[in-house]
């Protein structure tokens, strides 16, 4: 099974962007407007649509919420986990860009996070993390992340 495919017939695929300077990972804070995942750290990125690559998704995503153009560099990882009766499969990508995002559409706040910064969130309050990225976030941790310091 490669990145894009999945076991799952009706599965909705989600991207998110590992981006990270100077030894840190970016995390964006969801503006707080009601939803599901408003007040909560993630992983920028969102839905592929339909017949859309998960890369060109994860392009688009970033320019519309961080208002930045990245690059794809590669794949890093996945999740999966069911929402409201839907299978749903995060694919994690490494981003880069040569800007840095300072505003954004959909979020109040954007950090980045140190490797012990990120496991104190991961260890002292999961709940401030989108739950799929949680999931990610946790099984990234474990590979050797040299970017992450």
């Amino acid at each position: 099974m490669t990145a894009e495919t999945s076991s799952f017939p009706s599965t909705v695929i989600s991207v998110a962007g590992l981006y990270f300077l100077g030894g840190r990972l970016l995390l964006a804070l969801r503006k707080d407007e009601g939803g599901s995942m408003d007040g909560r750290w993630e992983l920028p990125g969102g839905k592929c649509e339909n017949g859309e690559s998960p890369e060109t998704a994860l392009v688009r995503e970033w320019k519309e919420e961080l208002l930045i153009t990245v690059r794809v560099l590669g794949f890093s990882g996945s999740s999966e986990f069911t929402h409201r009766g839907v299978h749903h499969r995060l694919l994690g990508y490494r981003v880069q860009s040569r800007e840095v995002p300072e505003n954004s559409l959909l979020h109040d706040k954007i950090e980045w996070f140190s490797r012990p910064s990120l496991e104190k969130l991961l260890k002292n309050t999961p709940d401030l993390l989108v739950d799929s990225d949680r999931k990610l976030l946790k099984a990234l941790l474990t590979q050797n992340l040299p970017d992450l310091r």
